[in-house]
């Protein structure tokens, strides 16, 4: 049966209202001005249009809005992607708002595109996490052409990492550092806060969780990451669609951690495991993340130096789990660390973890032996 068009009239905040349609040939997204704002007269001309698409009249559409191409990608994509995946575009998403500010998403062009790349490595962002927003972009850009909102994707290359360059933007802290950030939590957060928080600290100490992972752990719900304490060792069960590697897996943990949870009192194992709502309202990822940076800040714990701004980068929670992945890469054979860290592939763990600090490994050469120079 041949397809029809449904012509919607839609106000997206601009001066008049707007006309928006599937093409019934093609699948792609139209849209025209209804040049009026009064909803009778744009209904009135949805309708002529509508007439005229599905007798086979060409109608010249309008160029796509960016807010539209973006809520229809987010709408798509966002069930299919872990929650991290989701969090990453978002942030991109936001950063191509705030510096190039695009009206259509014909305006990014390869020209906006280059500005885009240099506004961000003159940021403090690190390379790494520019190439991620730059490879999620293309993809945005490639699912827009996919579906007819574009003629084409501007060509763009992606920086490289300098051979040599560190791979991480922080450092794994040390137990000393770590008691400093514990010792601090109730100037940061308040005195009523300060033992949920100390607890997520060395949860994340313990575990190496992610932060979006994190807030996902729960003691009884089958949709999110449960707690599995009912077997021979106590595991981590984690949905596909909550998991980076896109897939259902059963994780072991360790036994430090699993000493975490069982200072729970059995009565309180329901809900989440981080935060619960029983103690205050639960806040969105970002805030925990700054939070958590400004307790690193107040035990003055530094991991980074920008070598051009000279800018210090204080511990956050993603140095809590480098720590983890330090530390357990001296104990574990890097297939294990693989499983510990939910990395996806093998090359991430040899890249970040195994064998990437001379220190720990002279002192495993040496052992009680000194130096005699």
């Amino acid at each position: 049966m041949h397809k029809k068009a449904n012509v919607r009239v839609c106000d997206i905040g601009r001066r008049f209202l707007v006309l928006r349609w599937t093409d019934p040939e093609t699948g792609a997204i139209r849209q025209k001005s209804a040049e009026t704002n009064s909803p009778k007269e744009a209904e009135r001309l949805a309708g002529k249009i509508e007439a005229d698409v599905n007798a086979g009249i060409e109608v010249n559409p309008a160029k796509l809005p960016w807010e539209y191409f973006r809520e229809c990608f987010e709408e798509d994509k966002f069930p299919l992607l872990a929650t991290q995946a989701a969090y990453t575009y978002d942030a991109m998403f936001n950063n191509v708002e705030r510096i190039l500010n695009p009206r259509y998403v014909n305006d990014i062009t390869a020209q906006r595109l280059a500005r885009f790349q240099a506004e961000l490595l003159k940021s403090d962002k690190r390379l790494a996490t520019i190439i991620t927003y730059l490879k999620h972009l293309r993809a945005a850009l490639n699912w827009a052409k996919d579906h007819e909102m574009i003629d084409k994707v501007p060509k763009f290359r992606l920086p490289k990492q300098p051979k040599g360059s560190k791979l991480m933007r922080g450092r794994p802290i040390t137990d000393e550092e770590f008691q400093r950030m514990l010792d601090v939590v109730s100037e940061v957060v308040g005195e009523e806060a300060t033992e949920s928080w100390r607890f997520f600290l060395r949860g994340i100490w313990c575990s190496g969780l992610r932060l979006s992972e994190s807030l996902e752990v729960y003691w009884d719900r089958q949709d999110k990451i449960q707690i599995v304490l009912d077997g021979e060792f106590p595991m981590l069960r984690i949905l596909a669609e909550l998991e980076k590697g896109r897939c259902d897996r059963l994780l072991p943990i360790t036994p430090e951690f699993a000493a975490l949870l069982e200072q729970v009192p059995k009565a309180n194992r329901n809900g989440p495991l981080f935060f619960h709502p029983s103690h205050g309202e639960r806040w969105k990822a970002d805030w925990y993340s700054r939070l958590a940076c400004r307790i690193g800040r107040k035990a003055k714990v530094i991991v980074d130096i920008n070598p051009i701004s000279g800018k210090e980068k204080f511990a956050g929670l993603h140095d809590l789990r480098r720590s983890f992945g330090q530390r357990w890469a001296q104990k574990a054979l890097p297939q294990h660390l693989m499983q510990l860290m939910r990395h996806e592939s093998i090359e991430t763990t040899l890249k970040y973890y195994v064998g990437s600090d001379a220190r720990i490994v002279s002192q495993a050469i040496w052992g009680n032996e000194q130096p005699t120079s």
